[in-house]
């Protein structure tokens, strides 16, 4: 028989064992709580946004369900994240995926939560009422460019450290943005340790702080935020320009 329950901090091992296993399994090895630090953490309060199937005392499948706020301008709306959707290899078929989703939107519902969101396959999650939305643009600048077209405006960048960079700092001046998500320092600060990325702090000419960047293992900016949004171009180049051979 089928169990639907929510993770806490002792089954931590047990269920992010399983979830790794499963990924690592279809892809490359997988290390959920070093890569998603600020979601994969061994507390209730963390382990509780796992939602997880259970047969015979074996778990069979786990998504995470994240729920987050967002602010746009003096509203914020409920936010639910998806992700780590999970199925054992050897119970596909059985409707684990469908019952955990299903589950996990009468919740939603019932939260009164306004939007969630995921990343995948719109044939495997339009079922439950997902849809493509909104659009992505890839640019892809080599050094070689930039040495040519741009000229160093005195951008400097350091690595982010959570010992030594001002991360009061940088959250204010993520918080000073209309359109954003709703984080305390803490979570804040775990999301730019994520060892799928590095992050760096930005500093103007006069070394004051400015923002920060994020860049993934593929020199993909998977986050860039600056005080003044006009300066992002100059400050793109000058990061390139810095030490990358190439950044999208």
């Amino acid at each position: 028989m089928f169990e639907i329950s929510r993770g806490t901090a002792d089954q931590f091992e047990e269920i992010i064992d399983f979830i790794d296993f499963v990924f690592s399994k279809s892809s490359i090895p997988h290390d959920f709580p070093a890569w998603y630090p600020n979601l994969y953490e061994k507390t209730d309060e963390s382990m509780r946004n796992l939602i997880n199937l259970w047969e015979n005392g074996k778990i069979k499948g786990s998504i995470l369900a994240f729920p987050r706020r967002l602010a746009l301008l003096e509203n914020e709306l409920t936010v639910v994240g998806i992700g780590s959707v999970a199925a054992h290899p050897r119970e596909r078929g059985r409707g684990i995926m469908t019952r955990l989703m299903e589950y996990n939107d009468e919740e939603m519902k019932a939260n009164g939560v306004h939007m969630s969101n995921l990343g995948g396959m719109r044939s495997r999650y339009n079922h439950f009422g997902y849809e493509n939305s909104g659009n992505a643009y890839v640019v892809n600048v080599s050094r070689g460019v930039a040495q040519r077209a741009h000229e160093p405006t005195g951008y400097t960048f350091r690595r982010f450290s959570l010992a030594e960079s001002p991360v009061a700092e940088m959250k204010a001046i993520y918080d000073a943005k209309p359109f954003r998500y709703v984080y305390d320092e803490s979570q804040f600060a775990l999301r730019l340790t994520n060892l799928r990325a590095w992050a760096y702090t930005v500093h103007a000419p006069d070394g004051s702080l400015f923002g920060y960047i994020a860049v993934n293992e593929g020199r993909l900016v998977r986050e860039i935020v600056v005080k003044d949004d006009a300066e992002l171009s100059n400050v793109v180049f000058d990061f390139l320009l810095s030490e990358q051979d190439r950044v999208e």
